[in-house]
């Protein structure tokens, strides 16, 4: 009789192994830990998209992020989609909001309590609005800073600037 339910519960561990895999997870990082992850990645081109829940601009413009990475999936560029909501609200609301819309890409949440402090140190020229996108290549010294919602197209652009560059 104990062998007639070993598939059973096989089978019900398995189901709740592809539950647990499919709902979208992130990590929370610091400034610092972005900064250490992006060093690691020396040959890699990093396409880093900083956003929030609540801002329609970057709901709007995610997709195209998936889309970047799902074509470059073969080579060396990797999409960070850097929350920057509240600790409290991505406690509560920020992986159900990255399953429901089926986010692909990778998602860090930055996990830090004073804005004006870490601005500055992703990039000079950020005002602080978002969405707001930063490509970095460090093996090719190369950095791009973008303010504002894009389009597809303009974000393949971007990349293309910075990859295609001599």
């Amino acid at each position: 009789m104990r062998q007639r339910f070993l598939p059973i519960t096989f089978f019900l561990a398995v189901l709740a192994g592809i539950t647990v895999a499919t709902a979208q997870q992130y990590k929370a990082v610091t400034v610092d830990q972005l900064d250490a992850r992006i060093a690691a990645g020396q040959d890699s081109v990093f396409v880093i998209n900083f956003w929030a829940t609540w801002c329609a601009p970057c709901i709007r413009e995610l997709p195209y992020f998936d889309e970047l990475q799902a074509a470059y999936a073969r080579q060396p560029l990797k999409v960070l989609l850097v929350s920057v909501d509240a600790p409290s609200k991505a406690a509560t609301s920020l992986s159900s909001f990255l399953k429901k819309r089926s986010v692909q890409s990778e998602v860090l949440h930055l996990n830090e309590a004073k804005p004006h402090e870490y601005i500055d140190r992703i990039a000079p020229e950020w005002s602080g609005s978002i969405p707001a996108t930063l490509i970095r290549s460090p093996a090719l010294d190369r950095r791009l800073f973008h303010e504002g919602e894009m389009t597809s197209e303009e974000l393949k652009t971007l990349v293309k600037s910075i990859i295609d560059q001599p």
